[in-house]
């Protein structure tokens, strides 16, 4: 009914006592065991103990006596060939096991073809996160059995070849076993039994002979270059897809009209966005994973959104990186994705706040779209004389003199900000990270330009009011030669062209039109 196979290399003699004693009580379905031993330097102990256990029973021995090491998988695949049971059972010689254990997994296999593999439910490990850390789930339906303990049909083990000859040594080739069984349709079991594994002992011994740790390290990333799909999404069958920006956080934050176009076109993708700014996107259901630059990732399709409308900006971003991925978007605007605790913990914050409010963006920018703060302080005091609080938000390494009402300035993250805009009546903002998230949530805002033009910056709105700088050299940026920067003859005079009248005019046309009332 079920051949046992264990592989040993100068194995601890009363440990082999004890394990060889626990398996001949408490396996009775046991009919063959096969001993393959990788070039121990002494073979007589364990023959002898295993002759003398084994003298009075009728399990057949069969012994493999390898001249080098080939390591754990290929050793156990010479035993399948031997194998003569209709099941098989692969297990460490550092157990020890104190009930019957095989009764009980047979009956899972027996009774339910669909079952590929039943290993131990304790004492192990059995779930993988993304970076290959092995853990514990209580579960009887694991994510891979253990290789210390587990019994396989023979028929199957033979169809897709037991352990990949590929992991050399050791590591990483049962929990591919797991995987490729259960990416063909097979379940995988485990029961929690009473038994002891006496982890790593036999690998102590061998890294004194063997690079150990260079063989772990070469198998895991051999696993994890085929498995990443399924370590990102818990899916099989998904191909990896890298969408790599790496600055601003606006910019990344508006590749997601993008990478939803590729995920509708191509639903079994995992997305992996690479970027050192992922502050706007991150806890994003519909991104299976985010990598800083520079990380090693194996993946089936890469693609760089760096220098893509910087060396064309007459085209909006989106325009842009939808060309490099050859999709079409429905739309420019970035869902955005706030957690429902960060309005509850603001919601509590602003209760506080007596009276509609306004919220001013004062972070730092470039010369380009940085319009001055005397201009921020006058504006603050007019919006206030018309019954408006002022909440001051953003990054600044210089903060602005602005008489706000509450000044939450390098108080809040990305998803905080948001949700205080949220409750806004509407935003004055340069171009720039704040308006693409108050377009995601439909929120009115005034609007500056000054190197930038609106039609290559933001999707059309009747909830924006666009104040674009009177200069006549207004939207440089977008007749500039290709790059990142902008050289400009004036210090940007076209910001400060940009007067108090004009931003405040267009926030009574708000008022008026009762978008934000």
């Amino acid at each position: 009914m079920l051949t046992v196979s264990v592989a040993i290399c100068d194995p601890n003699l009363n440990m082999w006592k004890n394990f060889l004693e626990s398996l001949k009580k408490f396996a009775p379905e046991m009919k063959q065991l096969i001993i393959i031993d990788n070039a121990s330097e002494d073979r007589s102990g364990w023959v002898w103990i295993a002759k003398d256990i084994f003298k009075d029973s009728e399990v057949e021995i069969c012994t493999v006596l390898n001249d080098i090491n080939v390591g754990f998988g290929r050793a156990h695949n010479e035993a399948l060939k031997l194998a003569t049971q209709p099941y098989f059972a692969v297990v460490n010689d550092d157990v020890e096991f104190f009930e019957n254990w095989t009764t009980d997994m047979l009956k899972i296999l027996k009774e339910d073809h669909t079952i590929g593999q039943v290993g131990m439910g304790e004492g192990v490990f059995n779930t993988l996160d993304m970076g290959m850390n092995a853990t514990y789930t209580d579960t009887d339906s694991p994510e891979y059995v253990e290789g210390s303990c587990f019994i396989v049909p023979t028929d199957i083990a033979r169809f897709f070849g037991l352990f990949d000859p590929v992991y050399e040594m050791g590591y990483c080739e049962d929990t591919d076993l797991s995987f490729r069984l259960r990416e063909a349709g097979f379940l995988t079991k485990s029961i929690k039994k009473q038994w002891l594994h006496y982890r790593a002992f036999t690998s102590k011994k061998l890294k004194e002979k063997y690079d150990l740790g260079g063989y772990q390290t070469k198998n895991r990333l051999l696993f994890r270059s085929r498995w990443i799909g399924y370590l990102l999404t818990k899916k099989f069958g998904m191909r990896t897809v890298i969408f790599c920006r790496t600055m601003s956080i606006g910019d990344v934050f508006l590749l997601m009209p993008v990478i939803k176009a590729w995920k509708e076109k191509n639903p079994n993708d995992a997305i992996v966005v690479m970027t050192l700014t992922p502050h706007a996107i991150e806890g994003r259901e519909d991104i299976d994973g985010i990598v800083k630059v520079g990380t090693p990732l194996p993946c089936d399709v890469f693609m760089n959104f760096d220098y893509s409308y910087e060396k064309d900006f007459m085209k909006h971003i989106v325009d842009s990186y939808a060309r490099i991925a050859g999709v079409e978007v429905k739309s420019k605007i970035a869902e955005l994705m706030i957690p429902e605790q960060t309005y509850q913990d603001v919601d509590k914050f602003l209760q506080h706040v007596e009276g509609p409010f306004v919220v001013f963006e004062l972070s730092d920018s470039w010369g380009g779209k940085q319009w001055p703060e005397y201009n921020y302080a006058e504006l603050a005091e007019r919006l206030q004389k018309d019954g408006f609080k002022i909440i001051g938000v953003g990054k600044t390494n210089f903060p602005r003199v602005v008489n706000c009402d509450i000044n939450l300035v390098n108080c809040l993250d990305v998803f905080e900000t948001s949700a205080v805009m949220s409750r806004a009546k509407f935003l004055v903002s340069n171009e720039g990270l704040l308006v693409h998230l108050a377009q995601s949530m439909f929120l009115p805002a005034v609007v500056m330009y000054g190197t930038t033009r609106p039609e290559y910056c933001n999707e059309p709105s009747d909830l924006l009011e666009y104040v674009v700088s009177p200069a006549a050299c207004q939207g440089c940026r977008h007749t500039h030669q290709a790059g990142t920067s902008i050289y400009c003859e004036r210090q940007f005079a076209c910001m400060e062209m940009i007067t108090v009248d004009m931003v405040y005019d267009a926030c009574k046309r708000l008022i008026r039109r009762k978008v934000t009332i």
